[in-house]
């Protein structure tokens, strides 16, 4: 269960920009000289066999600096599966959403300074929500700056990223900054009010804020982290995002009422139970948001 808990966690706490914090340098550019190795295949073996998991092989001829200088040609390997067995390989899952090298494909390289492991990933690259090379460079261009000012650029770019995964990479940051949560709240506020938001930017902020709240990441404020999260799932009409956002409050009300925190939370339970008291009417028509209130009812009677 504690597995499955922090695999659940990681999409809130590993993005590029953690493996970008952490690289020496930083370089991409065009695969050339492409090979797989494949390391298994389904049975039975044969011409029709499909290949499960390998390692493809490659170079970098003219690598562009995203951190660090400039670079000679550069070889690297990576080991990739078929998503027929995506969730055995131990793969991140924000590099999972770039797919796979591909010959003549783009490819962002994280090194170290380590003789011993030179190549920390290496991480396809493509168009649109897969262009990781540009996100990286402006990753690198935000954790250049004095850690206050990053806070500032991480709220700016929360709103100003071209895709999704740029938003993420900003809320993770300011979370494992530990942001001022008086600083970050109206940003998040104004962010979640732009009408054309989709509804997987919506509750990601959602849920990485619940995930703030149980790691203590605003202890001084988790009232009015609780008030924030209410006040967002009451506005919450579209049956599809409701119940995203109260699967999320469940793990929320799951952490008030934790063993020897229950009276100390209080605050943050009541906030909560009268913003899904005030919502019910409205969402009780999804089937599927009034079994969830439902099931929390059954988990926590008298509450309601």
């Amino acid at each position: 269960m504690a597995h499955a808990a922090n695999r659940a966690d990681e999409i809130y706490t590993s993005g590029p920009e953690t493996l970008s914090a952490s690289a020496t340098q930083i370089v991409a550019g065009q695969v050339s000289a492409y090979s797989k190795k494949v390391l298994s295949a389904s049975e039975p073996p044969g011409p029709n066999a499909i290949p499960l998991k390998w390692i493809a092989a490659g170079q970098v001829d003219s690598p562009a600096p995203l951190k660090g200088l400039a670079m000679e040609p550069v070889r690297f390997t990576r080991e990739e599966g078929s998503p027929l067995i995506a969730d055995t390989l131990d793969v991140p899952s924000w590099e999972r959403g770039y797919g796979q090298v591909q010959p003549y494909g783009q490819v962002v390289l994280f090194l170290s300074s380590d003789p011993a492991k030179p190549l920390l990933a290496a991480v396809p690259s493509g168009d649109g929500e897969r262009d990781l090379a540009s996100l990286v460079r402006d990753i690198v261009a935000i954790q250049s700056a004095p850690a206050d000012a990053q806070v500032d650029r991480w709220l700016a770019y929360i709103e100003t990223a071209r895709t999704n995964n740029g938003r993420e990479a900003a809320l993770r940051s300011l979370v494992q900054m530990d942001a001022d949560w008086k600083r970050t709240r109206p940003a998040l506020e104004r962010f979640l009010s732009n009408p054309s938001l989709n509804q997987k930017s919506r509750t990601f902020t959602f849920g990485i804020v619940v995930f703030g709240l149980t790691h203590e990441k605003w202890a001084q404020n988790q009232v009015s982290v609780a008030d924030f999260l209410g006040r967002q799932f009451e506005l919450a009409r579209a049956p599809g995002l409701a119940l995203q956002y109260i699967l999320s409050l469940k793990l929320a009300l799951r952490y008030t009422m934790e063993e020897g925190s229950r009276q100390a939370r209080e605050p943050i339970r009541e906030r909560m139970i009268e913003s899904l008291k005030r919502s019910e009417p409205a969402l009780s028509g999804s089937p599927e948001v009034a079994e969830q209130y439902r099931q929390i009812r059954a988990a926590y009677p008298g509450l309601f």
